[in-house]
């Protein structure tokens, strides 16, 4: 499986012309990325470009801060002229205030008017280990179908730390399965190839053409396998409670000997 194939080919610059978006989609195509990211302003643009390619736009981006009747207005605009998914930047200063409930009832509002696929943005840069299993739980039971880090704006884009949390996650049945979008500061084939060995089920980059062209002269097609950073070799983790970890504890626990 090539890498392009998990690949969103992203351009969110605010200084994108129109030209660089019809850039985006030729490369969309001739390299076989599954998908391209763009400001919801051209939406309707790359809807007449491309076919079998996935179209997601940006909802509430970046900050994540605008009141929800304005994100779910973004959804609407943006699937009509042709969205096939969503990536929304969720209310991080709600979530941080521990507004729980407001965080997941947004997001539900926005899944249920989307009816596309959504990933939600949780900006993992700014969540501790306890914050990113929090993270996982609400955007879990808001019905969306990807967690995703970052918009690429905040200070540190995807780390292992977030996308092998949510994979140790995704395997316990109590909690269910999210995919994982990793995005923001990948920029290097080994790289994402990293990411996608720790468990991400997507990447977001803008540097999807190099990576094509260095896996090609690799003569490496990507072999996907269940693998984590040699920081959590030999560790288990623990069953989760309602709030989180049982007792608060790490679920990257060594193993006793």
């Amino acid at each position: 499986m090539s890498i392009a194939e998990y690949i969103d080919h992203t351009n969110l610059k605010p200084t994108a012309t129109h030209s660089d978006i019809v850039k985006l989609c030729d490369e969309a195509r001739d390299y076989g990325f599954r998908g391209i990211c763009i400001n919801p302003c051209w939406v309707s643009v790359t809807e007449k470009e491309l076919k079998d390619i996935e179209i997601v736009t940006v909802i509430g981006f970046p900050l994540g801060a605008n009141c929800v009747e304005t994100k779910i207005f973004e959804v609407e605009v943006a699937t009509v002229n042709g969205a096939t998914e969503i990536d929304v930047v969720w209310n991080l200063g709600a979530f941080k205030n521990r507004k729980y409930l407001q965080v997941v009832e947004e997001l539900v509002k926005i899944v249920d008017i989307a009816m596309v696929p959504v990933k939600v943005i949780v900006e993992a840069c700014y969540l501790d280990e306890s914050e990113l299993i929090k993270a996982y739980q609400i955007v879990k039971d808001s019905g969306a179908d990807y967690i995703k880090t970052s918009t690429g704006f905040g200070p540190q884009g995807a780390t292992h730390l977030a996308v092998a949390t949510w994979k140790k996650l995704g395997d316990l049945k109590k909690i269910g399965d999210l995919k994982i979008k990793a995005a923001g500061g990948i920029r290097m084939y080994q790289s994402a190839k990293e990411f996608i060995r720790i468990g991400a089920d997507v990447l977001g980059t803008s540097h999807g053409v190099l990576m094509v062209q260095e896996e090609k002269n690799q003569g490496n097609l990507l072999v996907k396998t269940r693998h984590f950073p040699d920081a959590y070799k030999g560790h288990q983790y623990h069953e989760l409670d309602s709030e989180g970890l049982s007792g608060g504890q790490s679920i990257f626990t060594p193993k006793e000997e």
